[in-house]
């Protein structure tokens, strides 16, 4: 930078009188009293009682810098007078006055955040498999463009940003996880005051920059044709394959199935507001996050997040006590593995038992989802159904709940309104297509009241009673509810 530039900017700078970034006191504030900028302060920065960028001199080869990691070190030799440096540390903020403005997204400071997440294009749902894919991206965003590569996602402006996106080996480290480090945390969770319905948000395994969370993301993107879903993610989904050993079934992954299954639609964010009292809790619905709507013509299986347009998210569950089963290759599809299907059906062997709604006089466990019962071997247990596409519990049909683990179960129906379970046991291809259900959602129940009498008196006999690393186990299910086989296309 010459002499006459870094002249002009420290002229502008002490001339200037707005303050809308905290880095600008007035001229008289500067000459009367010593000044730190609120963001050197929120950083702790080590600096002296002026306006920054500061001058400072240098001594011998170390500039005594402001900072330790000065973002544009400027070096200047007036005549007759010692080397000086201009630094223009983390806290400099860009153009911005109090009359228009701007806004300043912090890289490496505070929380990680992805500057392109509001963009227009990754709104699209084709964007996010090409954004993954690619080894280098030049991203063109509303107001600058941004480099992506393995090592740094750059603004045009000069900020540097962590990397928070979704990349293919974070996904491939999430799908290769164990069995035992799938489902609630391995070191307990947290409650959320509502009897066996668990509150904090994964950050882990296949929720941490991983498979579940791409379908949560790309769950709410938008694409111009609907038959695309399936297609818009094929390639991601073919090298993960590749890479895995594991088997895609439209959407979800055979060693991944049991959590994979457990989705709900999630078109609202559903906020806890607690006002400061806990005690005052209430739950209340947030910003839209997709529409929700079928496809006009057949995409996907019923038990996959890609039969609907809407938004998901999935739930966790208890891998210590699944209730499901699988029959050796449960899954089958026609056409197209990755891509566009025609059919596909999945066989399920595990607890089934028909929902009602609440019966009058009880009280609804949450405010999101429609209040239902079922009666099992320990009693009745209270839950909340999801269902897909529907906000109140269905008049025309019946509906049967399909148990995962003990507390969360798939909501199946079959479409002459009987259930769907199979006599004997008799799973040919005939049988197959005359006694089949489809999934219409999930849901969620807690013990019965013989339950949490028996819990109350310390009976640890009972199955449902175990301890899950330091936490009660809250769900009806127990070994005396019997298993059916179950086909859902």
């Amino acid at each position: 930078m010459c002499t006459q530039t870094l002249s002009s900017l420290l002229q502008h700078l002490c001339s200037s009188t707005d303050d809308a970034g905290g880095c600008c006191p007035s001229l008289e504030t500067r000459q009367n009293s010593p000044h730190v900028s609120p963001d050197a302060i929120s950083m702790q920065i080590p600096s002296h009682g002026d306006v920054c960028p500061y001058i400072v001199e240098t001594y011998g080869q170390e500039p005594a810098f402001l900072t330790r990691q000065p973002l544009v070190p400027v070096t200047t030799n007036e005549p007759n007078t010692r080397a000086s440096s201009l630094t223009i540390t983390k806290e400099w903020m860009p153009s911005s006055t109090k009359g228009k403005p701007s806004i300043y997204m912090i890289g490496y400071f505070g929380s990680d955040h992805d500057p392109l997440k509001h963009e227009p294009l990754n709104s699209r749902g084709w964007t996010l498999q090409e954004r993954l894919l690619a080894p280098r991206t030049l991203h063109y965003g509303s107001n600058q463009m941004f480099w992506e590569c393995k090592e740094c996602l750059l603004a045009e402006d000069g900020t540097p940003f962590s990397t928070t996106f979704f990349t293919v080996e974070s996904i491939i480290q999430g799908q290769m996880i164990p069995f035992t480090y799938h489902g609630l945390p391995k070191h307990g969770g947290q409650l959320n005051g509502i009897e066996g319905l668990y509150n904090n948000t994964p950050h882990y395994a296949r929720w941490d920059r991983g498979w579940l969370a791409l379908i949560q993301n790309y769950s709410c993107r938008n694409l111009t044709r609907e038959e695309d879903k399936l297609l818009a993610l094929a390639g991601l989904a073919k090298l993960l394959s590749e890479r895995t050993g594991d088997q895609y079934m439209a959407g979800l992954w055979y060693r991944h199935l049991e959590e994979d299954l457990c989705w709900r639609v999630y078109a609202r964010k559903e906020i806890l507001s607690t006002s400061g009292d806990a005690a005052r809790a209430r739950r209340i619905y947030g910003a839209k996050l997709s529409d929700v709507q079928r496809p006009k013509k057949y995409r996907a299986p019923s038990w996959t997040w890609a039969s609907i347009d809407a938004g998901v998210v999935f739930i966790q569950m208890n891998f210590d006590h699944i209730v499901m089963s699988m029959k050796e290759e449960p899954v089958g599809t026609q056409l197209g593995l990755y891509g566009v299907l025609k059919a596909g059906w999945l066989q399920l062997r595990a607890p089934l038992l028909q929902l009602r709604p609440l019966s009058p006089g009880k009280q609804q466990l949450e405010p999101y989802g429609v209040p239902i019962e079922i009666t099992c071997a320990a009693g009745v247990a209270l839950g909340t159904a999801h269902f897909d596409d529907l906000y109140a519990f269905p008049a025309n049909f019946d509906c049967f709940a399909l148990f995962l683990d003990w507390g969360n179960a798939l909501i199946v129906t079959r479409t002459d309104g009987r259930s769907p379970e199979y006599p004997g046991g008799n799973d040919n291809e005939s049988q197959r297509k005359g006694k089949t259900g489809n999934e219409i959602g999930l849901a969620r129940f807690i013990w019965t009241p013989q339950q949490r009498e028996e819990a109350r008196r310390g009976n640890e006999d009972l199955s449902n009673m175990k301890m899950h690393r330091g936490i009660r186990c809250h769900g009806p299910i127990t070994d005396q509810d019997p298993k059916v086989l179950v086909t859902l296309i």
